[in-house]
């Protein structure tokens, strides 16, 4: 049957058969999405007037059980009226969507885990450490592109599902 479909499909020249064949399943490994968020990097940001802030290396890792990506970046902070240097590895965890406007899957609803700079205990980091966090988390992660559908594949996402294994896209015809 599925050999009738398909010469069914060369037939009428590959048109409109998508939705004859079915969805497709897309897998996104850690380490694509790794390499996607990598191009995009290292990012030099000035926050708060304050503070010169370098993010760099990301590595994304699938987190199955809250069904959002962790993705860890280092970080290091130069404060700008002291000269202090911070060094550190900022963890972020993140669901994602479709942007269907532009094809891409973003992360959002971003949550930092920000540990103190090395050389600092817990309770002890600068006062402006904990405001870098909140405004990195808004103005760098938030909305960031992790994959792009291919230009014109007349497809969307139906689904996402984060998996041990990394992001299942569920594509389909768009509509």
């Amino acid at each position: 049957m599925r050999r009738l479909v398909l010469f069914g499909c060369m037939a009428l020249g590959l048109t409109g058969c998508a939705g004859l064949l079915g969805p497709r399943v897309v897998t996104l490994t850690p380490q694509a999405m790794s390499e996607r968020l990598a191009k995009e990097f290292p990012l030099d940001r000035r926050l708060l007037e304050l503070v010169d802030v370098r993010v760099s290396d990301p590595r994304v890792k699938p987190d199955p059980d809250s069904g959002r990506l962790r993705a860890d970046f280092r970080v290091q902070a130069t404060e700008r009226l002291s000269g202090a240097r911070f060094d550190t590895t900022l963890g972020v965890l993140a669901g994602l969507r479709w942007q269907a406007s532009d094809g891409t899957l973003r992360l959002e609803r971003v949550d930092l885990d920000l540990p103190p700079p090395a050389g600092q205990g817990p309770g002890r980091e600068p006062a402006w450490w904990l405001r870098v966090g909140s405004v990195l988390g808004a103005r760098v992660f938030d909305d960031r592109v992790v994959w792009r559908a291919p230009a014109d594949s007349g497809l969307t996402v139906e689904r996402i599902t984060v998996t041990a294994a990394g992001v299942e896209l569920k594509l389909v015809p768009a509509r």
